[in-house]
């Protein structure tokens, strides 16, 4: 038998892909002309989300190969999505970051998503949006409280995550 707190936990995650179910997560007019795959996409939003990573960072946040994301990688960099440049700091690193063309995608993507949740943020009483942003404010503590688990394990700051 679950517990109360496992229960809970397994009703936030219906309640959370009931949501994405009835609204979706962006608005479909945002991914008119989106001509990437699912992992190109994926790459997509964590260089938008990260910020120029290693092709070693992206795998290991993605739990891809190397050789995977090296593949992703070209076709990307062919359809002018990404761009590689050495690493200023170790110019034996290659960074991946977006170009131009796929920051402004990554950017619209977010931004059609952040409207969206503003449309139903906007439907709720005051009560409500404070329920809303106590939770949201415990779930981003609990974040980084896992990010900090997670790079002890790794004995290190776990490239390819946000250390903030």
């Amino acid at each position: 038998m679950a517990s109360r707190r496992e229960e809970v936990i397994r009703r936030i995650l219906e309640i959370e892909e009931a949501v994405h179910r009835t609204l979706g997560w962006t608005e479909e007019s945002a991914w008119n002309g989106l001509e990437l795959g699912h992992g190109q996409l994926k790459v997509l939003l964590l260089l938008r989300a990260q910020g120029p990573m290693t092709v070693g960072g992206i795998a290991k946040a993605l739990l891809l190969s190397k050789a995977t994301v090296s593949e992703t990688l070209d076709r990307m960099e062919t359809g002018g999505w990404v761009v590689r440049s050495a690493d200023p700091q170790d110019r034996r690193r290659v960074l991946v970051s977006l170009s131009p063309k796929g920051s402004e995608w990554a950017q619209n993507l977010v931004s059609a998503g952040h409207r969206r949740t503003e449309r139903l943020l906007s439907r709720m009483d005051d009560l409500e949006l404070d329920q809303v942003r106590l939770g949201l404010e415990a779930m981003e503590r609990a974040a980084r409280r896992l990010l900090l688990e997670i790079a002890d394990e790794e004995g290190g700051t776990g490239e390819g995550r946000d250390p903030r």
